[in-house]
This record gives structure tokens, C-alpha cells and sequence, in this order.
């Protein structure tokens, strides 16, 4: 039982030092990065919401809402829209831009006729993937 506690102390440790690097290096007013999130659910389910929170300095209500959530990776940020439609002889170039709900965008441009995987795009994007 005590390796237990100790290897939670360790992984608790570990990500409020993740947290505090992020806080220090972050965009203002930027959202905390979902793997930072999904660490600290994970470790909420487990010892439970407020003394993760304490422990990490976070908002007791944000933790507890994700706590409460299905895991991020079973529930896909929703699709507001993809506008593929070809413009017959308007460009010799196919051009596919990206918007996610945080405002990162993506742009991808091939010239015309150029087969990709589009679907394997949209699906990396909204995953976060680099």
C-alpha cells in the first residue's frame, strides 16, 4: 500500500511541475493543454477531486466537470464545419483550411489533382497530433 502512495505522490509531484512550467511559459489567458487535464482527472478518479485540485492549484469546479465527463479521447471535439467543395476551373490549386472550437487553424494547399488523405488531416488536427 505504501509503494502505492508514494508512486501517486510522485506522479502528483511530477505534474505540478508540468503545470507550474506551463504556467510560467504560457500565452496569456490560454487554455491548459488537454494532456495537463487529462493527467489530472486521471488522478482525481483516482484519490479524488479536492485533494488534486489543492495539490495542483486548480479550479475545483474545471476538475470536477471533467472528472464527471467521459475521457477526451472517446468524445471528439464537435465538427463545426469543412467546406470541400471544388471550383471547376477557378484554380489549379485545392485549398483546405481548418478552424478548431480554440481558434488554431490549419491550411492545407496541393496543387489540383493531388489525392491526400483528407480524412487522416481533419482527424490529426482535431486530435492536437504535430
Amino acid at each position: 500500500m505504501r509503494s502505492d502512495s508514494s508512486d501517486f505522490t510522485a506522479r502528483l509531484t511530477r505534474l505540478r511541475q508540468q503545470i507550474d512550467t506551463w504556467r510560467a511559459t504560457r500565452v496569456a489567458h490560454a487554455p491548459m493543454p488537454a494532456a495537463l487535464w487529462d493527467a489530472a482527472t486521471a488522478l482525481a478518479r483516482e484519490r479524488g477531486v479536492n485533494p488534486v485540485r489543492q495539490a495542483l492549484g486548480l479550479s475545483y469546479r474545471s476538475l470536477q466537470l471533467r472528472v464527471a465527463a467521459p475521457p477526451t479521447s472517446e468524445v471528439p471535439a464537435p465538427l463545426h464545419f469543412v467546406d470541400v467543395t471544388p471550383l471547376v476551373g477557378a484554380s489549379s490549386e485545392v485549398v483546405v483550411d481548418l478552424t478548431d472550437a480554440h481558434g488554431t487553424r490549419l491550411s492545407v494547399r496541393l496543387p489540383a489533382g493531388t489525392s491526400f488523405d483528407l480524412a487522416g488531416v481533419i482527424t490529426a488536427f482535431r486530435r492536437g497530433a504535430p
